[in-house]
C-alpha cells in the first residue's frame, strides 16, 4: 500500500499508461486490467468511507458579508425602509431566485407591450 502522499503521482502514472494503451490499441483485457488498478488507486484516495463528498455552488448574483458588512449593510436597508415607510410605501415579496426562462418571458412580453404603445 502506497503513502497517501504518493498515491495521486501514482494515479497521474497509471492514467498516462492507460492512455498510452489506448493510443496504442492494445487488447480490451489488457486495458481494462489497468483501468481497474487505476480504479483501485482512486478508491483509495477517495477514503474508505463510502460517502460522496458534495460541492455546492454558490448561485449567480449572490455573496456572503462578513460580520462588519452586513452591519453597515442592514443599517442603510433599515434607513431607505424607514423612508419608504414613512411616506406610506409597502413592501412586496418577490423572489430572490426565478427561473431564466421565466425572466426572459417577462421582459420579451414587457418590450412587445411598450413597442405596441408607440
Amino acid at each position: 500500500m502506497a503513502d497517501k502522499a504518493q498515491i495521486p503521482e501514482a494515479i497521474k502514472v497509471q492514467g498516462e499508461v492507460v492512455r498510452k494503451l489506448k493510443s496504442e490499441k492494445a487488447s480490451k483485457e489488457q486495458i481494462d486490467e489497468e483501468v481497474s488498478k487505476l480504479l483501485q488507486l482512486k478508491a483509495q484516495i477517495g477514503g474508505d468511507d463510502g460517502k460522496h463528498q458534495f460541492v455546492l455552488k454558490t448561485a449567480k448574483g449572490t455573496r456572503d458579508y462578513n460580520p462588519k458588512q452586513m452591519a453597515i449593510r442592514e443599517k442603510v436597508f433599515n434607513t431607505i425602509l424607514g423612508c419608504f415607510k414613512r411616506h406610506g410605501a409597502e413592501t412586496i415579496d418577490t423572489p430572490v431566485f426565478e427561473l431564466k426562462v421565466h425572466i426572459h418571458i417577462t421582459v420579451h412580453s414587457w418590450q412587445a407591450k411598450t413597442w405596441r404603445l408607440t
